[in-house]
Protein backbone atom coordinates (compact mmCIF):
# COMPACT_ATOMS: atom_id res chain seq x y z
CA UNK A 1 0.00 0.00 0.00
CA UNK A 2 1.45 3.35 -1.00
CA UNK A 3 2.09 5.70 1.88
CA UNK A 4 -0.75 8.13 2.52
CA UNK A 5 -3.14 6.52 0.05
CA UNK A 6 -6.23 4.76 1.25
CA UNK A 7 -7.06 1.77 -0.91
CA UNK A 8 -10.61 1.93 -2.24
CA UNK A 9 -13.23 -0.46 -0.90
CA UNK A 10 -14.88 -2.86 -3.30
CA UNK A 11 -17.91 -1.45 -5.11
CA UNK A 12 -19.89 -4.48 -3.95
CA UNK A 13 -21.22 -3.49 -0.50
CA UNK A 14 -21.64 -7.12 0.57
CA UNK A 15 -17.95 -7.79 -0.11
CA UNK A 16 -16.92 -4.53 1.60
CA UNK A 17 -18.94 -5.49 4.68
CA UNK A 18 -17.40 -8.99 4.65
CA UNK A 19 -13.89 -7.54 4.54
CA UNK A 20 -14.61 -5.18 7.42
CA UNK A 21 -16.24 -7.91 9.51
CA UNK A 22 -13.33 -10.31 9.05
CA UNK A 23 -10.75 -7.58 9.70
CA UNK A 24 -12.48 -6.60 12.95
CA UNK A 25 -12.63 -10.24 14.04
CA UNK A 26 -8.95 -10.80 13.22
CA UNK A 27 -7.95 -7.74 15.24
CA UNK A 28 -10.20 -8.78 18.12
CA UNK A 29 -9.54 -12.53 18.09
CA UNK A 30 -6.02 -12.76 16.66
CA UNK A 31 -4.30 -14.21 13.61
CA UNK A 32 -5.63 -17.69 14.36
CA UNK A 33 -9.06 -16.47 13.28
CA UNK A 34 -7.63 -15.31 9.95
CA UNK A 35 -5.86 -18.66 9.47
CA UNK A 36 -9.12 -20.47 10.24
CA UNK A 37 -11.10 -18.45 7.67
CA UNK A 38 -8.33 -18.82 5.06
CA UNK A 39 -8.40 -22.58 5.49
CA UNK A 40 -12.18 -22.82 5.53
CA UNK A 41 -12.60 -20.58 2.45
CA UNK A 42 -9.46 -21.71 0.58
CA UNK A 43 -11.36 -22.38 -2.66
CA UNK A 44 -13.86 -19.54 -2.37
CA UNK A 45 -13.01 -16.64 -4.74
CA UNK A 46 -15.06 -14.27 -2.55
CA UNK A 47 -12.28 -14.54 0.05
CA UNK A 48 -9.29 -13.97 -2.26
CA UNK A 49 -8.50 -10.77 -0.35
CA UNK A 50 -7.24 -13.03 2.48
CA UNK A 51 -4.70 -14.60 0.13
CA UNK A 52 -3.25 -11.40 -1.34
CA UNK A 53 -5.80 -11.18 -4.14
CA UNK A 54 -8.15 -8.42 -5.17
CA UNK A 55 -8.90 -5.93 -2.34
CA UNK A 56 -6.17 -7.37 -0.09
CA UNK A 57 -4.72 -3.86 0.32
CA UNK A 58 -8.11 -2.59 1.50
CA UNK A 59 -8.34 -5.55 3.91
CA UNK A 60 -4.88 -4.76 5.35
CA UNK A 61 -5.85 -1.08 5.67
CA UNK A 62 -9.03 -1.96 7.58
CA UNK A 63 -7.06 -4.28 9.89
CA UNK A 64 -4.55 -1.50 10.62
CA UNK A 65 -7.33 1.01 11.27
CA UNK A 66 -9.19 -1.38 13.57
CA UNK A 67 -5.98 -2.29 15.43
CA UNK A 68 -5.30 1.41 16.05
CA UNK A 69 -8.84 1.91 17.37
CA UNK A 70 -8.54 -1.11 19.65
CA UNK A 71 -5.15 0.01 20.98
CA UNK A 72 -6.52 3.47 21.75
CA UNK A 73 -9.56 2.00 23.50
CA UNK A 74 -7.34 -0.23 25.62
CA UNK A 75 -5.18 2.77 26.49
CA UNK A 76 -8.31 4.62 27.59
CA UNK A 77 -7.91 7.35 24.99
CA UNK A 78 -10.19 8.59 22.32
CA UNK A 79 -9.44 7.68 18.76
CA UNK A 80 -10.72 9.08 15.54
CA UNK A 81 -12.55 6.30 13.72
CA UNK A 82 -11.15 7.24 10.31
CA UNK A 83 -8.10 9.19 9.14
CA UNK A 84 -8.60 12.95 9.08
CA UNK A 85 -10.51 14.25 6.12
CA UNK A 86 -12.20 10.94 5.30
CA UNK A 87 -15.95 10.76 5.83
CA UNK A 88 -16.96 7.18 5.05
CA UNK A 89 -20.69 7.89 5.17
CA UNK A 90 -20.24 10.76 2.73
CA UNK A 91 -18.29 8.48 0.40
CA UNK A 92 -21.00 5.81 0.63
CA UNK A 93 -23.63 8.44 -0.17
CA UNK A 94 -21.58 9.50 -3.19
CA UNK A 95 -21.37 5.88 -4.35
CA UNK A 96 -25.15 5.53 -4.08
CA UNK A 97 -25.66 8.79 -5.99
CA UNK A 98 -23.24 7.73 -8.72
CA UNK A 99 -24.92 4.34 -9.08
CA UNK A 100 -28.25 6.15 -9.45
CA UNK A 101 -26.75 8.40 -12.13
CA UNK A 102 -25.42 5.38 -14.00
CA UNK A 103 -28.85 3.73 -13.88
CA UNK A 104 -30.49 6.92 -15.15
CA UNK A 105 -27.92 7.20 -17.95
CA UNK A 106 -28.51 3.59 -18.97
CA UNK A 107 -32.26 4.27 -19.04
CA UNK A 108 -31.69 7.35 -21.21
CA UNK A 109 -29.53 5.37 -23.62
CA UNK A 110 -32.24 2.71 -23.89
CA UNK A 111 -34.84 5.40 -24.60
CA UNK A 112 -32.62 6.94 -27.28
CA UNK A 113 -32.24 3.53 -28.92
CA UNK A 114 -36.03 3.17 -29.01
CA UNK A 115 -36.39 6.58 -30.64
CA UNK A 116 -33.78 5.68 -33.27
CA UNK A 117 -35.58 2.39 -33.97
CA UNK A 118 -38.87 4.23 -34.49
CA UNK A 119 -37.17 6.73 -36.79
CA UNK A 120 -35.69 3.86 -38.80
CA UNK A 121 -39.14 2.22 -39.02
CA UNK A 122 -40.67 5.42 -40.37
CA UNK A 123 -37.99 5.72 -43.08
Amino acid sequence: MASGLIPPPPPNQILADRIIKIAVNVVTNGQNFEAFVKQKEANNPDFEFLRGGLYSEYYEYVKQTEAAKLAAQRAGGMVQAEPQGIDVEKLRAQIVALKKQVAESEFNVDQQKLVHQKIDEVR
